[in-house]
């Protein structure tokens, strides 16, 4: 690039896009950006800045640009398209990762959920599913703490790519903090979870003792751990 005015300019940044037409705007994915110095009239500024293509770039054909963010009165000349077209094929499958640790559920059954936990040095997830019994208790049965059609499920299990594999575990027989009686636990069946995105995904459930399957969609309930998690597919 040139300074093709007749006074040194300020320092300036230099943003790298990726749109889907040959004309750059603040519409297009953000690629990278870098700070350059201030530039003398006349004089160049050249070097090599590399950039990531995302891995959750939609399909499509991009065409990869640069604008310079100056205040030199002649916007017109701070944008430059490559020479040639980028094509994008499918997305790379989603991976698991720690940003998804967070609290989700199904807007259709608010009032239950799930708390998700990745573990990615054991690659393994636990998860646990505050719910609901088959049917609901009568008037007459009472808790002293809670209510009495609470349940609570606990899965473990490990993960590759999208999906997460767990096996079921029924923890019963225990008082509230108390370590007598102990608790027993036995298995109770099976969740798959996968993840289309980093705010979506899906439960699937086998509990063959009850003769329940099914599937949940699951978002989450905040957002505040989305960066983490698109960063970890290769986001900037």
């Amino acid at each position: 690039m040139t300074n093709v005015g007749g006074y040194r300019s300020d320092p300036f940044a230099i943003r790298y896009l990726a749109s889907l037409d040959n004309v750059l705007s603040a519409a297009d994915v953000l690629l990278g950006k870098e700070n350059r110095a201030a530039l003398p009239a006349g004089q160049d500024s050249g070097g090599s800045f590399n950039v990531t293509i995302p891995a959750l770039l939609p399909p499509g054909t991009y065409f990869i640009g640069a604008v310079i963010d100056s205040n030199d009165g002649n916007s017109a000349n701070n944008r430059k398209l490559a020479n040639q077209a980028v094509t994008v094929t499918a997305n790379a499958e989603f991976q698991i990762n720690a940003g998804l640790n967070d609290a989700w559920y199904d807007p259709a059954t608010a009032g239950q959920g799930f708390f998700i936990t990745v573990f990615p040095a054991r690659q393994e997830m636990f998860l646990a599913w505050f719910t609901y019994d088959l049917s609901r208790p009568p008037a007459n049965v009472t808790a002293q703490l809670g209510e009495p059609g609470h349940r609570w499920i606990t899965a473990q299990g490990p993960y590759a790519g999208d999906t997460a594999t767990l096996g079921i575990t029924i923890s019963e027989g225990g008082v509230f903090d108390a370590s007598v009686p102990a608790p027993a636990n036995r298995a109770g069946g099976t969740l798959t979870v996968t993840f289309s995105s980093c705010t979506a995904g899906e439960v699937a459930y086998e509990m063959p003792a009850l003769g329940r399957s099914g599937t949940v969609p699951i978002q989450r309930i905040a957002l505040d751990n989305v960066p983490e998690c698109e960063e970890s597919q290769g986001n900037p």
